[in-house]
């Protein structure tokens, strides 16, 4: 009798313990890697790229320009074709081909030699499209030579203006010289009686072949500094005024009759995104390849198996340099449609580590990624995996038993066998299987009972059949609840002694 009643004891033990193992099924959400990358609902400064074992990652997007109120001209070379996107130039014609070699974005454009480079026409409006008063101005670009040779032009412009009856041929160049980038300006900046001028301005530092770098030429007209800098620093500048010195008589800059500008008309490399701007912007420190201020993704809820999903950790595979980071965060709920930027709270967790008070029917995660202090280096995200529990609701009463009384019924149940539930459902109705019951005195069906394995249901009606079943239910909020026990009926009948 003592054997039999351990194994019996023995044998409730483990249908318990592997009930428990059944509520809590191990499951993941994977987003990226061989699934690729899905939408986000909220992107800034990333973009994606090729990451681990030839996946598609999420990478730092280059801080290439955008298009802002005082552009003139924009090439990012980015587009299918190549033109200005600011849309006040039109491309005359083009040799230009693309390159994947790219400073900035994904593309670049590549120049060879005397092939002619781009021309492209300004309309009314532009800088070089209009006649009359410059005003202040910027042009940029980013430069890969392959050869830094002795008249290789970068840029030029050629037009001329008539100064009383004669007209005077008028010059802007950047070129090469003895391996140093030189800009000359002819007959572009007047004094107020029209005495022409011709400026030359000649890098300090050698520009070197297959090197990045970035240039800037400004002009500010209230000042008169004409400057210039390759990667932050000032290669050469010159006070544009009468006397040549600062606090002088400032020389104007005069377009003449609107003449093409040309786009490495003998030049062989590569150059990205070649800017004009309407305004003098210096850059203090060296143009970052990626913004120091980071980006940030947060994936689209992604909906689990089931209401009240704990999430235990995430493993992710990122690809990250020195210097550079990656913080990523995790967020759950119940209901997504509710959601804002900052509700559900974002909790901070890292990879691998166990993640506590994140439980929900939807999961959201999302990362903050850091470029190096140089801004050179992006981390890369190939994917993330989150892991959690299926929060599979309890199992349902095994025994359940009903008794008739006078208008009520008794119903009595056993605990749900896994131990988990919070409570117990009730319901009823006057068909079999469907329980749609209105009429009791305790509710509509399905009646929550709380943690109660028993209950009268008064109000009905004497002579009707009505049918039973029982749910288990686990968590507070009555969300998650199991299947249906086994439907019991009986009919309540008049004389029928009420114990209460």
């Amino acid at each position: 009798m003592l054997r039999k009643y351990i194994t019996f004891t023995s044998t409730i033990f483990l249908l318990l313990f592997f009930c428990g193992n059944v509520f809590s099924k191990e499951n993941a959400i994977s987003i990226g890697g061989k699934n690729g990358w899905s939408k986000f609902s909220y992107e800034k400064g990333i973009t994606l790229g090729i990451g681990r074992f030839g996946y598609t990652c999420v990478e730092l997007a280059t801080d290439e320009r955008r298009v802002t109120r005082d552009t003139d001209l924009l090439l990012p070379f980015e587009d299918n074709a190549l033109q200005d996107k600011s849309e006040n130039y039109n491309v005359v014609s083009s040799s230009l081909l693309y390159t994947e070699n790219a400073k900035m974005g994904k593309r670049a454009a590549l120049a060879r030699g005397m092939d002619g480079g781009m021309r492209l026409h300004g309309k009314s409006g532009t800088l070089f499209g209009t006649e009359g008063r410059a005003g202040s101005f910027t042009i940029e670009f980013w430069l890969f030579p392959a050869l830094c040779e002795n008249g290789e032009i970068v840029f030029s412009w050629r037009s001329s203006k008539k100064i009383g009856s004669s007209p005077v041929l008028q010059l802007i160049t950047a070129s090469f010289s003895s391996n140093r980038m030189q800009w000359r300006f002819s007959n572009v900046f007047f004094a107020i009686d029209f005495s022409t001028t011709d400026i030359v301005l000649t890098s300090h530092n050698t520009v070197l072949p297959e090197q990045w770098a970035h240039h800037v030429l400004t002009y500010d007209e209230a000042s008169g500094l004409l400057e210039y800098k390759i990667d932050g620093r000032v290669e050469a500048l010159k006070f544009v005024t009468k006397n040549g010195q600062e606090a002088s008589e400032v020389l104007d800059a005069e377009i003449g009759a609107g003449g093409d500008i040309e786009i490495a008309p003998f030049f062989t490399g590569c150059i990205d995104d070649f800017r004009i701007l309407r305004s003098a912007t210096s850059y203090d420190k060296k143009y970052y390849t990626y913004n120091v201020s980071g980006g940030r993704f947060e994936s689209e809820p992604l909906m689990t198996t089931g209401t009240g999903s704990i999430m235990t950790s995430i493993s992710t595979v990122v690809q990250q340099p020195a210097q550079t980071d990656v913080q990523f965060y995790v967020r759950a709920g119940e209901n997504m449609f509710d959601w804002t930027s900052d509700y559900p709270v974002w909790k901070p967790v890292k990879n691998g580590e166990k993640i506590a008070g994140i439980q929900g029917r939807y999961f959201q995660v999302a990362a903050d990624l850091y470029t190096d202090g140089l801004g050179l280096s992006t981390p890369k995200i190939t994917e993330i995996i989150l892991h959690y529990q299926e929060n599979r609701p309890p199992v349902p009463p095994y025994a359940i038993f009903a008794t008739a009384y006078e208008g009520a019924v008794e119903l009595n149940w056993s605990q749900s066998a896994d131990g988990r539930a919070c409570g117990y459902y009730v319901y009823y109705g006057e068909t079999p299987g469907e329980y749609l019951g209105s009429v009791a005195v305790e509710g509509y069906s399905p009646i929550d009972v709380k943690k109660n394995v028993s209950t009268r249901i008064s109000g009905l009606e004497n002579g009707r059949i009505y049918y039973f079943a029982v749910a288990a239910y686990g968590d507070e909020s009555g969300d998650i609840v199991g299947a249906l026990s086994r439907e019991v009926y009986a009919r309540p009948t008049r004389g029928l002694y009420n114990e209460r």
